[in-house]
C-alpha cells in the first residue's frame, strides 16, 4: 500500500494553532516550518519518508499551546531551541535532495534512523517550549508526555514510516527497470539522465557499479535483480562512451558510493581516523592524499593478520581524496585508562608489546614509525589494537601549512635520534622508544588520581625503553618476557566495571558530515542497576572535555536501556504524571579544586530540567509508564542546544537515572554517551 500524504494540508491544519501564539514567536515558527515545507516539496528520492516526517512534525507542532508567560525571557530561549531543531529537519530534506540515487538507496536505514531521531529533538524542544510557556499548567506538560510517550500512537508512527521507506524503495527500483527497459527500444536518454546524476567522474561510477557488482557476486551484499540489471547496463554504457578497457576491480575496492564520511575520532588532535558508515556498519576512514601512497599503503596493511593490530577493510584509489577503511575506533589507551577505576596497566602494556612484536617480526620487519597513545585503542572487550601502522603525516590529507605542526606534536613520542635527524630512516628501536613513552603517560594519569601508587615493574620499562643510546633499549620479546614473569592470575581479569568504549551506532550523530576539528569519544556503561527515590547517583559519566576554546563540547548523543517498576507494581493513573526519567549534570571545578554540579535553574532558563528535584540537572528522557520492557531511548543534543552551549573547558558529564515517590523504580541496563568535542 503506498503512502499518500499531502504535506501542504497537514501545513494548513497546523497553521492557525501557531498563528494562535503571539507575535513574533507566531511568525518565527511558521516561517521555519514553511522552509520544511518547501525542501520536502522539492524531495526527489526517499520523498516519501520525508513526507511522513513533516505530517508527525505538524501533529507535533498541533500539541503548543498559547503562553501563559510570554513576557519571561526564558521562552525566547525554548523557541530558539525548537526553530534550531525544525531547520534541522529542513537541512536532512535538503541534504537527501544532493545525494544521488544508489547512495540514497544503498543508505535508506541510515536515513530511517536520523528521521526517528530528528522526532525524538523535535518533542524535545516542544517540552521545553511548554515548560516555559506554561508555566502555571504543570498538568499540560504531563500530557504531552503522555502523548509523546503513547505506545499506540508511536506504533502507527513507526509503521507509517516503515511503509513511506518502502514505497520509496519501490520507486526508485520503478525508475532504474524504466531506464533498462528502455534501452530494449534504443533509447539512452533516461539512463544517461540517471548515470550523470549519480557522479560526474565516469571513473568513480564504472569503479562503484563493478565494485557493488562483485560485492554481490561473492555474498558480502544483497542486490535485487533490478538493481543488478541497471548496474550492468551502466558499466556498459559508460565504457561505449568513453571507449576505454574495461575497469579492473581489486578485492579490496571501495568507493565513496557506499561510504558516508563522518568526523575525526578521539580527544587526541593527533588522531586522524575518521568515523563512518560502510553498508550499514561503523567503519574508521583514513583520508590520503593520492591514488599511489594509498596502494602503498594497501599493500603494508592488508597483509598484517593479528588481532591486535586494526583491520584492514578496503580503500579506494579513484575517489577525491582517497581513502582506506579500517575497523572503527575506541577508546585510546590514554582515555581508556583515565575513566577506568582500576585499568589494569600491566595487561594493557602487556598486550601493547604483543602487537609491537608482531609487527617487529614480519619479513622485513614493520616498523610503526608513529606510535602514540592515539592510536592504541582498548574496544568494548577490553581488548586492546594498535591502529594508523606506518602512517605519515606528509602522507595524509592535512592541508600543507598544518604538517609542521602536527610533526611537531608528535615530538613527544619520537626517539630522540629521529629528531636530530628527520632524514634517518625508522627502526624497531625507534618504536621501543615510543613504547616507553606511553608507559610513562599511563603511570602519570594513575598519579594524578592515586599520587603514591608504586609500579615497580613498568617504572624501570619505561626508564628502560626511553634510554637515548637505541642499542640499550629492549627488544620487543625481552620485554614480553619481562612482562610475563610471575603474572598473578588475577592479571588475566577484564576490568569489568570499567567504562567501556562502544563501536555500534557510533556515527549515528547528525549534522557533523564535513566537520574537520570534530571528535567524538564514546562512554559506555552496562551494570544493571535498580534506582528509588533514595538513590541519587550518577551511572556514567565523562572524562573533563577537551579541545578549543572555553566552550568545546558540540554534540552529544546517549541512548539507554531502562523501564520503570511495570503495571503489575503500579497504583498511580497516567494522570498523575510519569516519576521515572533520565537527567543530566554537569560538574564544574570551584576554586577549591572540587566538583560541583552547575545550577542549570540559572544557566538553562526556560529547559526541561530535574522534575520537582533541585534545579540543577538537565532531563533528557522520560520512560513510558507502568511499563516493564526493557527498551531502548534516544537522545541527541547538538552544537545550538542550550545544555551544550553551556557545557565548559574541564567539565564532566554525568548521567543519573531517576525515580520519584513510593513505589516508581528505575531499572536500568546500560548507557553510553558519545561526545562530540571540536579540536
Amino acid at each position: 500500500m503506498g503512502v499518500s500524504i499531502n504535506v501542504l494540508q497537514c501545513f494548513n491544519l497546523v497553521k492557525p494553532v501557531l498563528s494562535a501564539i503571539p507575535e513574533p514567536i507566531a511568525g518565527l515558527l511558521i516561517a521555519a516550518l514553511q522552509s520544511v515545507l518547501e525542501a520536502v516539496e522539492q524531495a526527489r528520492d526517499n520523498k516519501n519518508q520525508l513526507k511522513v516526517l513533516f505530517a508527525r512534525v505538524c501533529d507535533i507542532l498541533k500539541s503548543l499551546k498559547v503562553p501563559q508567560n510570554f513576557a519571561d525571557e526564558t521562552l525566547q530561549r525554548s523557541v530558539e531551541t525548537l526553530i534550531a531543531n525544525m531547520e534541522s529537519i529542513r537541512d536532512l530534506a535538503i541534504s537527501l535532495r544532493n545525494k544521488n540515487l544508489f547512495k540514497a538507496m544503498l543508505q535508506s536505514g541510515d536515513i530511517k534512523l536520523t528521521i526517528e531521531e530528528l522526532e525524538r529533538n523535535l518533542w524535545s524542544s516542544c517540552l521545553a517550549f511548554q515548560n516555559s510557556a506554561l508555566i502555571l499548567a504543570n498538568r499540560k506538560l504531563d500530557d504531552l508526555w503522555n502523548l509523546a510517550n503513547d505506545h499506540n500512537r508511536n506504533r502507527i508512527s513507526a509503521e507509517q514510516l516503515h511503509a513511506a521507506k518502502l514505497e520509496d524503495q519501490r520507486e526508485q527500483l520503478k525508475m532504474i527497470q524504466e531506464a533498462v527497459a528502455s534501452l530494449s527500444s534504443g533509447t539512452t536518454n533516461t539512463l544517461d539522465t540517471i548515470l550523470e546524476t549519480i557522479n560526474a567522474d565516469s571513473t568513480v561510477t564504472v569503479t562503484g557499479m563493478t565494485a557493488l557488482l562483485e560485492r554481490h557476486e561473492t555474498g558480502r551484499i544483497q542486490l535485487q535483480d533490478p538493481v543488478i540489471k541497471f548496474l550492468r547496463a551502466g558499466i556498459s554504457r559508460i565504457h561505449e562512451q568513453r571507449r576505454d578497457s574495461v575497469v579492473q576491480i581489486k578485492s579490496w575496492t571501495v568507493t565513496a558510493w557506499e561510504v558516508e564520511r563522518g568526523f575525526l575520532l578521539g580527544s587526541d588532535k593527533t588522531s586522524f581516523i575518521r568515523a563512518g558508515r560502510w553498508l550499514g556498519k561503523s567503519v574508521g576512514i583514513i583520508e590520503l592524499k593520492d591514488a599511489e601512497t594509498t596502494v602503498r599503503y594497501v599493500k603494508i596493511w592488508k597483509n598484517l593478520r593479528s588481532n591486535r593490530i586494526q583491520g584492514f577493510l578496503g580503500a579506494s584509489t579513484v575517489d577525491n581524496p582517497p581513502f582506506i577503511l579500517v575497523q572503527p575506533s575506541h577508546l585510546t589507551i590514554a582515555e581508556y585508562v583515565k575513566v577506568t577505576a582500576k585499568p589494569n596497566l600491566r595487561r594493557l602494556v602487556l598486550d601493547l608489546m604483543r602487537a609491537i612484536e608482531y609487527l617487529h617480526t614480519r619479513t622485513p620487519p614493520v616498523v610503526h614509525g608513529k606510535l602514540r597513545s592515539a592510536v592504541v585503542n582498548v574496544d568494548d572487550k577490553g581488548e586492546l589494537t594498535v591502529g594508523s601502522v606506518g602512517l605519515q603525516i606528509h602522507d595524509l590529507r592535512v592541508p600543507e601549512k598544518d604538517c609542521v605542526e602536527l610533526e611537531q606534536s608528535l615530538d613527544k613520542w619520537t626517539a630522540p635520534e629521529l629528531l636530530e635527524d628527520r632524514s634517518r630512516s625508522l627502526a624497531t628501536t625507534s618504536d621501543i622508544y615510543s613504547v616507553g613513552v606511553i608507559v610513562s603517560e599511563l603511570i602519570a594519569i594513575i598519579h594524578e588520581r592515586h599520587p603514591n601508587q608504586k609500579f615497580p615493574l613498568l617504572t624501570p620499562i619505561a626508564k628502560e625503553c626511553t634510554a637515548v643510546n637505541p642499542s640499550s633499549r629492549p627488544g620487543a620479546i625481552e620485554l614480553i618476557e619481562k612482562l610475563e614473569q610471575k603474572l598473578p592470575s588475577k592479571d588475566e581479569v577484564t576490568d569489568f566495571l570499567a567504562v567501556l568504549p562502544s563501536s555500534d551506532n557510533i556515527t549515528e550523530l547528525t549534522g557533523l558530515q564535513n566537520v574537520d576539528r570534530w571528535r567524538v569519544v564514546p562512554y559506555v556503561c552496562k551494570i544493571q542497576m535498580v534506582y528509588m527515590e533514595q538513590n541519587d547517583h550518577l551511572y556514567v559519566a565523562s572524562a573533563p572535555l577537551e579541545g578549543i576554546g572555553e566552550h568545546p563540547l558540540r554534540q552529544l548523543s546517549i541512548e539507554v536501556k531502562c523501564h520503570d517498576q511495570g503495571q503489575e507494581y503500579t497504583t498511580a493513573h497516567p494522570k498523575d504524571g510519569i516519576w521515572t526519567w533520565i537527567e543530566l549534570a554537569l560538574l564544574r571545578e570551584n576554586a577549591e579544586g572540587k566538583r560541583k554540579q552547575v545550577n542549570l535553574e540559572k544557566a538553562l532558563k526556560g529547559q526541561p530540567r530535574g522534575f520537582m528535584i533541585a534545579d540543577t540537572r538537565y532531563e533528557i528522557i522520560r520512560l513510558p509508564f507502568a511499563d516493564s520492557t526493557p527498551r531502548v531511548h534516544r537522545a541527541n543534543l547538538d552544537w545550538r542546544n542550550p545544555f551544550i552551549k553551556e557545557a565548559r573547558k574541564g567539565d564532566v558529564i554525568a548521567l543519573h537515572p531517576k525515580a520519584r515517590f513510593p513505589g516508581w523504580v528505575n531499572y536500568m541496563y546500560s548507557a553510553e554517551m558519545h561526545v562530540v568535542t571540536e579540536q
